[in-house]
């Protein structure tokens, strides 16, 4: 599990390059042997977008934390504190701003790998369909 947290925090454009090259790659000379494969490696990268899905939830709710604590801290100092002017100070906040990044980093790579589980399951549909091209030319042949 760690190996997957690591890959999730190191997740870049050019590793996901890589990950989509590796997770749709198959040996067309040896579908049945692709196909054995195919749930375990649909497995892993569920269980990677699941580590992301958790990664932003958390980063979601640290973002939730601090903007209740900045709403909080202006309303304190504040003797007429409209709505408009409490989310104004929370919004340009350096704590706020620092957090959005993070979470806009982290939505990023999930949205990656969103991508990666949806490319492993077009990689089933593919199989199954060279399968059957295949068996359809094995009768042809006959």
């Amino acid at each position: 599990m760690k190996e997957l947290e690591e890959i999730f925090k190191n997740l870049n454009i050019s590793e996901y390059y890589e990950l989509q090259r590796q997770a749709v790659a198959f040996d067309d000379h040896n579908i049945e042997e692709e196909m054995t494969k195919q749930a375990s490696n649909y497995a892993q990268y569920h269980a990677l977008l699941m580590i992301g899905k958790r990664e932003l939830d958390k980063e979601n709710r640290e973002l939730d934390r601090i903007s209740a604590q900045l709403s909080q801290e202006y309303r304190k100092t504040a003797a007429k504190a409209t709505a408009k002017a409490v989310e104004d100070y929370v919004f340009c906040h350096p704590e706020y701003l620092a957090q959005r990044e993070v979470m806009d980093d982290v939505s990023f790579r999930y949205g990656l790998l969103k991508g990666l589980v949806k490319a492993i399951e077009q990689r089933k549909d593919m199989l199954q369909q060279c399968s059957a091209n295949k068996r359809e030319k094995t009768k042809l042949y006959k």
